[in-house]
């Protein structure tokens, strides 16, 4: 059993390490997480929240440097746990260590920990930055802002600093 396991992880290990980063066909998985800051103004005035965010995503490389993929959101708000859905598309540049991203979310959300929104929808705009912690790894920080809806009307945004990693094989 050891050697199987020995000989499925150094088998693993090798395909990571031959893999080339950012080219066509590669594919990338990474969590992102961020403190996010919210802003919604309402008839009476303006209401604020602060919570943790994560988010898990997968991308394909359909050109070098170009990635597209889905992605899980998950939030925990006073107990109550709630997820989406979403797509993204990346272009590297800069050799792999920068690259400008736009997705798009949909599913439930709860705005300052207390609105829950049935329909949402988000466009998210940013920018992020790849730390090669390897050849493979990559610590990423980036800024985003979020345009949100819901059934059509506009809700507000978020700018959001997030923290994040990846793994590119």
């Amino acid at each position: 059993m050891k050697k199987i396991f020995l000989t499925i992880n150094l088998i693993l290990l090798s395909f990571i390490v031959l893999a080339q980063t950012t080219s066509k066909g590669s594919m990338i998985v990474g969590t992102n997480s961020s403190f996010k800051h919210s802003t919604l103004t309402s008839d009476g005035g303006d209401d604020s929240e602060s919570f943790i965010f994560l988010n898990g995503q997968c991308g394909y490389f359909f050109d070098d440097n170009v990635c597209g993929g889905g992605s899980i959101n998950y939030m925990s708000v006073d107990g109550e746990t709630i997820t989406g859905i979403g797509l993204f598309g990346r272009y590297y540049f800069q050799e792999g260590t920068m690259y400008t991203h736009l997705g798009y979310e949909t599913g439930d959300h709860v705005l300052f920990g207390i609105m829950p929104i049935r329909d949402y929808s988000g466009l998210t705009l940013g920018f992020g930055y790849c730390i090669w912690l390897g050849n493979n790894i990559t610590f990423e920080p980036s800024l985003m802002y979020t345009n949100m809806n819901s059934d059509g009307d506009r809700l507000g945004s978020t700018f959001d600093v997030k923290l994040g990693f990846g793994l590119y094989f």
